[in-house]
Order: structure tokens, then sequence, then C-alpha cells
């Protein structure tokens, strides 16, 4: 469940012009190219980008083109469907 702590919930101070409200969101690209593309730190820190399934009953979510703001319920256990390495 650690991989689906905001910023917030991991106790890290606010930077920039971002919400409160997306901070405390767990951030989640839509595509796996975009991932790979948008996020060189990612690649030279993992190995792997987990495809997950994410439904009204994980929590709330609020997309944005290719990206999506989630907030997990306190229930939410990831369904992992697939593990794509970078």
């Amino acid at each position: 469940m650690e991989d689906f702590k905001s910023h917030a919930a991991k106790g890290k101070p606010i930077f920039g012009v971002i919400s409160p409200c997306r901070w405390a969101s767990c951030s989640m690209f839509l595509a796996q190219n975009v991932t790979y593309q948008a996020l060189p730190k990612v690649r030279k820190k993992f190995k792997y980008v987990a495809k997950v399934s994410i439904t009204a009953k994980c929590g709330l979510s609020q997309e944005g083109g290719i990206h999506l703001d989630f907030w997990p319920f306190a229930t939410f256990k990831p369904t992992v469907v697939d593990v794509i390495p970078l």
C-alpha cells in the first residue's frame, strides 16, 4: 500500500502551485508509454510499473487527459492486472 500513498500521506510538504487536495491524491497515468516518457526518475529507480484495476469501489478519482488523481478509500486493496518492465 505504500505505493499508493500520496505525498501528503507521506508527510512531504507542499511545493509549487499544487492544491492541497491534489497533493493528497495518488498520482497515476492512464497509459504505459506515457508513464515511461513522463517519469525519467522512475525509470532509474524502479524496474517495473504495475497496471492496476481501479473501480468506483476503490476510491474517488479525477481524470485529466493522460493522468488520474486517485484518493483511495481506507479499504482499498490494489488488484494488479499486469506488471510491465521499464
